[in-house]
């Protein structure tokens, strides 16, 4: 049984309620709520300076995740690749993974593709197994190293581990094919924060594109505010990078925030990149269609409605431009 964020797509839905031990969480850090669940099994895949206003600052959540992997009654797993989790992780005493010579579980000879990502799970120096995942991306790999190495700690058998993960059928939102038209290949996924950015695009460059054009919706003025100047460095593997407004989520707006603030960022940080700023959302698809050409992935990134610009760019005039 299981609750999460998202809608996997193999049942269309977050939330499945079946006949075996184990129910399975996506816990919310974001109003701490996740330190109320009693659990046996805690998994950490990273820490990351979100979610400030409530916790009073990074120090907070750094704090909120060591009581979380501290209360796991049976076993805590955290990824050794993530600077943060690996040191919680290390002071109570969690098994790690990740493709850090560190890590307890390592991940060796990984295959990526544009519709794939493959790994060999060791342990103690022995090979446990090959992981095959019909998903790209190694943050996808990761989050499957993570599963494996909590399954394994449980006492799942390598073998049902393996076939499990090789007929996961992804989460919508998360580096989702929306089509193509044109020679152009449109994806969404969900990333809004710096480092899903980074991981996004990193599993965009194995697909083998002639170019990736970029277009991201900021997520909350409060967010934005707190984070512009952490993207700067988020959007180097985009050969062409588009910002719009911010999308609220039920926030007011802020006095000097918008979507300008992480374009600025981009760009002072990389001068010579191409970066767009297109502040109206009604104007984004007619600003962003002129852009691509055949050949071309356009990835659209953000929690808010940009969701709906692949349909947009795919389903009304011409979406390559010569």
């Amino acid at each position: 049984s299981f609750i999460v964020g998202g809608e996997v797509n193999e049942i269309g839905g977050g939330a499945l309620w079946a006949d075996g031990e184990w129910f399975v969480v996506e816990a919310d850090e974001s109003d701490g709520t996740f330190l109320e669940l009693t659990h046996e099994v805690g998994i950490v895949t990273s820490v990351e300076p979100d979610h400030l206003e409530h916790y009073g600052g990074f120090d907070g959540v750094c704090a909120a995740f060591g009581r979380f992997i501290a209360d796991s009654s049976g076993v805590a797993v955290v990824c050794a690749d993530d600077e943060w989790a690996r040191a919680l992780g290390t002071a109570h005493g969690a098994r790690q993974y990740g493709t850090s010579e560190s890590a307890d579980y390592r991940m060796v000879d990984i295959s990526l593709g544009r519709s794939h990502a493959a790994f060999t799970l060791v342990r103690d120096g022995a090979e446990l197994g090959r992981i095959e995942l019909p998903v790209p991306g190694l943050h996808n790999a990761r989050n499957a190293a993570a599963a494996a190495t909590a399954a394994l700690e449980i006492g799942v058998p390598m073998d049902a581990v393996s076939r499990a993960l090789a007929r996961y059928g992804g989460v919508a939102r998360r580096f989702q094919f929306r089509g193509e038209r044109d020679g152009v290949t449109f994806v969404d996924d969900y990333a809004h924060l710096p480092t899903e950015v980074v991981e996004a695009l990193r599993a965009a460059r194995t697909g083998g594109w002639d170019r990736i054009v970029c277009v991201f919706q900021p997520h909350r003025y409060s967010r934005t505010e707190e984070l512009a100047d952490a993207f700067a460095d988020s959007f180097a593997a985009a050969d062409v990078v588009v910002i719009t407004d911010v999308y609220a989520s039920g926030e007011a707006p802020r006095p000097g925030v918008s979507g300008r603030l992480i374009a600025d960022a981009v760009t002072g940080g990389h001068p010579d990149s191409p970066v767009l700023y297109v502040p109206g959302r009604r104007d984004l698809a007619e600003a962003v269609r002129p852009l691509l050409l055949p050949g071309d992935l356009c990835l659209t990134l953000g929690a808010g409605d940009i969701t709906s610009l692949p349909d947009e760019l795919a389903g009304t005039g011409n979406s390559a431009a010569g």
